[in-house]
């Protein structure tokens, strides 16, 4: 079954959100068919999650206005669905592991091209006498079609989140060179990463390197002095790979310093974005402008002379929530969360629920966390169907209780 959880991701990657769909409605049809026990029960987190669809509905009826909406509503309902196809399928530690290894595998590869185009434009960028990697990043790295950069940055993410829990699991179960081949693609795409010059990446990559030794020690997983070696070897990788990149691409690092006019620019884009936001907000407080409808009014409500703020997006998820789906989509929203949190909690303390299994589930759990870190100051994850159906699945993942 996890092979058809991957054609449902891949044919999200291409955004064909309508194929996608049918793909997740018979795969859950398929493996409600075919299954005997009934493995997986229904937890508090479902609730929450099977409301989002029906408030989605109500809203587009109600609410709707403009061509971004249907689309929207589609990402979501087509996450939502893939979210209880994991629910389904996903009850093992050994499965899990091999569905997240099978998922890293195509992303390290696609990353390593985007590791040579960045060589490639660095060198042709230098030939020419620009020397500032910062103010020329979006041409460093090109999202491939069908993506914005930073939603593809976003997905990239994710997937390293799920490139680093069978690695974890492999280690932590002994199985040492399984491990070290199943770090490749972890290293691939952390180089593309931290080669992105985005802080908010880097940032959410320290962040989930933090987070996953600090949830392996607090749940007792493995020993506080092998958790603080992870994490300090974690950080170590990490600053180590920012030298060596500044050493072959000179300049890579004053990408973090914030201080650079590209910047400085940016954020001044951003605080005139979540200002209008804020307007938006206002004027519809309960139900929002509808999903996917943010855009639309943010340019509405901009004055002609304006040349900050460009409104492609609210650039912060919570933002992008309230304004689209009000106060009443908010708390649902924040419930999802909360519920997840409790859900694994629950996992996590269970002495029944094996140490592989709080492995993964850690790692994931620190995944979620560093991907929310990251869309505090950008909306992507219910922007494009990989991105918000890679984020239903790690909540199907660490919610999910073992069996077998």
């Amino acid at each position: 079954m996890w092979i058809l959880i991957l054609l449902c991701l891949s044919g999200a990657a291409q955004n064909g959100v309508a194929h996608t769909q049918w793909v997740v409605v018979i795969s859950i049809v398929f493996s409600c068919g075919i299954s005997d026990e009934r493995t997986t029960s229904i937890i508090s987190l479902d609730l929450p999650v099977g409301c989002i669809i029906l408030i989605e509905i109500v809203r587009s009826i109600i609410n709707y206005e403009g061509a971004n909406g249907p689309c929207g509503i589609a990402t979501i309902a087509t996450a939502i669905v893939f979210y209880f196809l994991c629910r389904l399928v996903m009850c093992r530690a050994i499965h899990i592991s091999a569905l997240l290894a099978a998922i890293s595998i195509p992303a390290a590869l696609i990353t390593w091209s985007a590791i040579a185009q960045f060589d490639t434009h660095y060198t042709d960028m230098f030939a020419i006498g620009l020397t500032d990697p910062v103010s020329m990043r979006h041409r460093l790295l090109m999202a491939p079609s069908h993506w914005v950069l930073g939603e593809w940055l976003t997905a990239l993410l994710l997937t390293l989140f799920c490139a680093t829990a069978p690695v974890l699991h492999a280690w932590l179960g002994g199985k040492k060179k399984l491990a070290i081949a199943l770090a490749i693609p972890v290293w691939v795409i952390s180089i593309a990463l931290s080669l992105s010059l985005s802080r908010g990446i880097v940032s959410s990559m320290a962040v989930f390197a933090a987070l996953t030794f600090s949830l392996l020690c607090a749940y007792r997983v493995v020993p506080w002095k092998r958790a603080v070696t992870g994490a300090c070897c974690a950080v170590l990788y990490l600053g180590g790979l920012a030298v060596l990149e500044n050493v072959r691409y000179p300049g890579v690092l004053r990408a973090y310093s914030g201080s650079e006019v590209s910047q400085v620019r940016s954020t001044e884009g951003r605080l005139a974005i979540w200002k209008r936001s804020t307007d938006v907000f206002l004027q519809h407080p309960l139900t929002g402008v509808g999903s996917g409808n943010a855009p639309l009014y943010l340019a509405s409500s901009a004055d002609q002379e304006e040349t900050t703020g460009f409104a492609s997006r609210t650039f912060s998820l919570p933002v992008q929530i309230l304004v689209e789906k009000g106060i009443i989509g908010a708390v649902l929203y924040l419930s999802v969360l909360v519920f997840a949190a409790w859900e694994a909690h629950r996992k996590l303390r269970d002495p029944s629920t094996s140490r592989e299994m709080k492995v993964i589930t850690c790692c994931l759990a620190a995944g979620v966390i560093a991907v929310l870190f990251r869309e505090l100051t950008y909306a992507s994850l219910l922007e494009h169907p990989a991105t918000a159906m890679l984020f239903t699945m790690l909540l199907a993942l660490i919610v999910n209780r073992e069996t077998g």
